[in-house]
């Protein structure tokens, strides 16, 4: 265990590691549709990438339509919405590829350096 001074750098990595979480999906839903994907295996995977976090989740479930998902409904459920603007809120990139017999993979980049001046 290496001990260091705090700076910015490490709040910068609090604060992504905060925004990492709130992306990811409630751990009693299933990643990538919640109850409804009927998947029998899921991995997630967060690891320190050039300059943030990568954050990345899979699952074998039924796929889904991705663009129907990710519209904004009536019902203020934000799910995988509520997890793409959370995570471009910060300036990072989120995705999700949904394919009929291979399942759903989420990724999102999440900077280390979101809200610090240029």
């Amino acid at each position: 265990m290496s001990s260091r001074r705090a700076g910015s750098s490490d709040r910068a990595a609090a604060r992504t590691n905060g925004t990492a979480a709130k992306a990811r999906p409630p751990a009693r839903a299933g990643p990538a549709d919640g109850p409804h994907a009927h998947a029998s295996r899921a991995t997630v995977s967060i690891r320190k990438a050039a300059g943030g976090v990568h954050l990345k989740i899979t699952d074998n479930g039924r796929a889904f339509n991705v663009a129907h998902v990710l519209r904004p409904a009536k019902n203020k459920r934000l799910g995988l919405l509520g997890m793409r603007e959370r995570v471009e809120m910060v300036g990072g990139h989120f995705s999700v590829v949904s394919t009929p017999g291979q399942g759903t993979t989420i990724e999102a980049q999440i900077p280390f350096n979101w809200g610090s001046p240029p």
